[in-house]
């Protein structure tokens, strides 16, 4: 019998939360895929960054599902048996049909031998919520990063440092704790301030230039994020809305700039005086 419906559960959250950080369009795309599934049985491809996700919950669908085909067999079986026995009819012996009455025997209890729990039509989908997975559940999958894509984001982003060519283990390490700490448009927006910066350019006293390693730091990449590394000019310009102004120590106004001919002729004319 084919089910009209499908369970999503509260506990998958933060495996969706996580894959949304990552891109939101992932999420359609997954959402899309469950319910092809579920209607035709269609399976994305395993190539899909999605897959991961899509083979987690797929295999509580399945067993919800053998769950839903026992209580169907169980039904069927009970009511070929002829179902729930009839309700004792009023006698003269029982006038209000009372399983305690004189001539009728006590109602037989529960015990895990013998359930007296009713069948019902809302077994279909769970027998109870408490039990909604038959066996272990499966494993949360891995989130998929797109290594590659953050490696080529860095070397479009920035062309004045160094090229990086290879992904080994340790920078693949830094690349998932940076997609943890801060997620994917924070990292590029660090290779862009990274970019902007002539002091990581090479613009310092020691000519050293960042490179990828050292952006990919957790404390490295804050610094930058928090604008340590803009230039002077472009950083007075976030904080003041415009280029500030050199201001006199005294009062808030503008300190005029003079060259040296203006002080020896001030100079003079004091002299005089």
């Amino acid at each position: 019998m084919q089910k009209k419906s499908f369970v999503i559960y509260k506990d998958w959250l933060p495996l969706v939360s996580a894959l949304y950080e990552q891109d939101k369009a992932l999420v359609g795309e997954l959402f899309m895929s469950l319910m092809r599934y579920q209607n035709s049985e269609e399976e994305p491809d395993v190539s899909n960054p999605i897959y991961p996700y899509f083979a987690y919950f797929k295999a509580m669908f399945d067993r919800d599902d053998e769950k839903y085909d026992a209580a169907c067999k169980r039904n069927r079986e009970n009511g070929r048996l002829g179902g729930r026995p009839q309700k004792p009819t009023e006698t003269q012996n029982n006038p209000v049909g009372f399983f305690e009455a004189k001539n009728n025997p006590p109602k037989p209890t529960e015990t895990q031998n013998n359930p007296q729990k009713p069948d019902n039509d809302n077994d279909n989908d769970n027998d109870n919520d408490n039990e909604r997975y038959m066996g272990e559940a499966p494993k949360p999958p891995v989130p998929f990063i797109d290594y590659d894509g953050i490696m080529k984001d860095y070397n479009d982003t920035c062309p004045s440092l160094s090229k990086v060519t290879t992904l080994s283990e340790a920078r693949k390490k830094a690349i998932k704790a940076r997609v943890k700490t801060v997620g994917l448009e924070k990292i590029h927006q660090a290779f862009v301030m990274a970019e902007e910066s002539s002091f990581l350019k090479g613009g310092n006293n020691k000519n050293w230039t960042a490179n990828f390693d050292w952006i990919m730091r957790d404390a490295n990449m804050a610094k930058i994020l928090d604008g340590n590394y803009a230039d002077r000019e472009k950083r007075q310009k976030d904080e003041g809305g415009q280029t500030a102004k050199k201001g006199n120590k005294f009062m808030n106004f503008e300190q005029r700039e003079h060259d040296s001919a203006y002080y020896e002729d001030l100079t003079k004319r004091f002299a005089r005086n």
